[in-house]
């Protein structure tokens, strides 16, 4: 009879109950009464069975350390499909206990978590160009000048220097003390200040001022940090005749954001004015990425994608060569 289908069997050999006996082609043969009867189930229901009998002779047992004696498996095996989770392969582990579940519940929320956050992270740092802290404070600011690396402009004339250097603070004194000797000043409008301004280097002035020409630069900041106050006011005689009516106005415009919305106005035309005349030099720094730029990027994708083919062919042939083992063995 053709038996078109394998089981393997693992046995423990017992005089009289179960027995194994080799015929004259080298084929075992199952003895005893219980071999004997499992030989006959097995026939009758079209398998041909390959035996195996336990190395350490137990049919299984718990150990004090609560593992079972007989089939082993490896920690390098283990800890293989592990990691293999972390990069959103399946996780082939015999589910065998309550617990056991339940790590792996607990296991199956990390892989989730931390994959899904190193992507985030690495795709962050893709997407946005890595750029070193700006400085945001005067005290940083102060710090930076004192090192070399930066300047600091002011417009020439001005008391915020005077103030500076006469301050209490010892590090707005040094920054004081730096423009003056350094005789670091713009004269004229502000909006030929840009000049000034690079990757390391600051302009003094007041908030009003250098949100009127600089907020709406992308590249620029405007620090919060202050020294001074510096409010704008109506300057009239004592006996003006409409003092009440011109701070009854003056308050609701002031509530209303008018002073803040003409300020944000001129803001963006100047912008706008600045962008037309702005050089050749510095239009094709903000030039549209190209396929030269990206070929770096599409590359090392491409080299990705060839490894992974080549992981999912070993995985075919490995998997088949698997397979054609354990039929070789099963037919044996």
């Amino acid at each position: 009879m053709k038996h078109s289908l394998n089981i393997t069997v693992a046995v423990l050999p017992s005089p009289y109950i179960l027995e194994i006996n080799m015929d004259k082609n080298g084929k075992a043969e199952l003895g005893g009464y219980e071999g004997r009867f499992l030989h006959a189930v097995l026939t009758n229901l079209g398998y041909q069975y390959f035996l195996v009998v336990p190395e350490d002779g137990e049919y299984g047992r718990i150990k004090p350390d609560k593992n079972w004696t007989g089939k082993k498996r490896r920690y390098m095996n283990i800890l293989y499909k592990l990691y293999a989770s972390l990069l959103r392969q399946p996780l082939n582990l015999q589910r065998t206990s309550v617990q056991l579940d339940l790590l792996l519940c607990f296991w199956w929320i990390y892989i989730f978590v931390i994959p899904s956050l190193y992507c985030a992270v690495l795709l962050s740092f893709l997407a946005v160009p890595l750029q070193d802290n700006a400085i945001e404070t005067f005290q940083e600011l102060s710090e930076a000048v004192q090192s070399g690396s930066h300047k600091c402009y002011a417009l020439k004339g001005t008391i915020i220097i005077t103030s500076l250097m006469n301050s209490q603070k010892e590090y707005l004194r040094n920054l004081g003390n730096a423009i003056y000797h350094n005789e670091w000043y713009f004269t004229g409008s502000y909006a030929k200040t840009e000049k000034y301004l690079s990757d390391y280097s600051a302009i003094l002035s007041t908030e009003k001022k250098l949100r009127m020409f600089f907020s709406t630069d992308p590249d620029l900041i405007v620090s919060e940090d202050r020294i001074f106050f510096w409010p704008s006011a109506f300057a009239i005689k004592k006996d003006f005749c409409c003092k009440s009516k011109l701070n009854e106005i003056i308050l609701r415009f002031s509530a209303a954001g008018l002073f803040h919305k003409f300020l944000i106005d001129e803001s963006i035309k100047y912008r706008i004015s600045a962008s037309e005349n702005t050089s050749e030099e510095k239009m094709q720094f903000y030039k549209s990425l190209s396929v030269n730029d990206l070929a770096g990027v599409f590359l090392l994708l491409s080299i990705a994608y060839g490894f992974s083919v080549i992981c999912l062919l070993l995985e075919i042939v490995c998997f088949r060569l698997t397979i054609t083992n354990q039929s070789k063995l099963y037919n044996e």
